[in-house]
């Protein structure tokens, strides 16, 4: 193999590696929301992103739905789960909150975040509404964990630990990450 053909392999090897490669802090604004879907961003998510869920099939409303297989399943304290449900028919994919069963008994959420370094705090409201509410909600805590604050969720009146252990977040953090690729909010 000549010097030329060698580097071009090369090159082509470089930029297929680093073309899959999104930065994970990338930082995403609630406001973006978005909904569609591209043949190249499905196709993405399908080859390369679909081994890691469980998929649930529902062909006569259209729509598969994807839940990570390392989601948290433990009902003994405050969990919120993501599904991505993927509208095929109509090039849309929506993200949804799933919360566990002691979360979903309550009229709303209410997450309490910390940013532990500069000592600054606020909430997020979440009361269930629209695809809309449910991607601006899942945005707000994909930045919280991205800006890695302390979590905590209002539980029948009590402050309590929401996400305490990495790989809870990790498993949001992936899934939203995923979700943002399959609407091309992310690249």
């Amino acid at each position: 193999m000549c010097a030329n053909n060698r580097y071009s392999v090369i090159l082509l090897l470089f930029l297929a590696c680093t073309a899959c490669n999104v930065d994970k802090n990338k930082k995403v604004k609630d406001s973006n929301v978005a909904f569609e879907t591209t043949d190249n961003t499905v196709i993405f998510f399908k080859n390369l992103r679909q081994s890691y869920y469980d998929k649930q099939e529902n062909t006569q409303a259209r729509i598969d739905i994807y839940r990570s297989k390392k989601r948290i399943l433990k009902e003994t304290s405050p969990v919120i789960n993501l599904a991505i449900a993927h509208h095929w028919r109509n090039d849309k994919a929506y993200i949804m909150i799933e919360p566990n069963e002691l979360l979903g008994n309550e009229v709303l959420l209410e997450i309490i975040w910390k940013d532990t370094i500069q000592q600054n705090t606020g909430k997020y409201i979440f009361d269930f509404g629209d695809m809309e509410q449910h991607y601006r909600f899942a945005t707000s805590l994909y930045q919280s964990i991205q800006d890695k604050h302390e979590l905590q969720v209002k539980l029948k009146g009590e402050i309590v630990p929401l996400m305490p252990l990495e790989e809870e977040k990790e498993i949001f953090r992936k899934t939203m990450l995923d979700y943002l690729r399959l609407v091309n909010v992310v690249k």
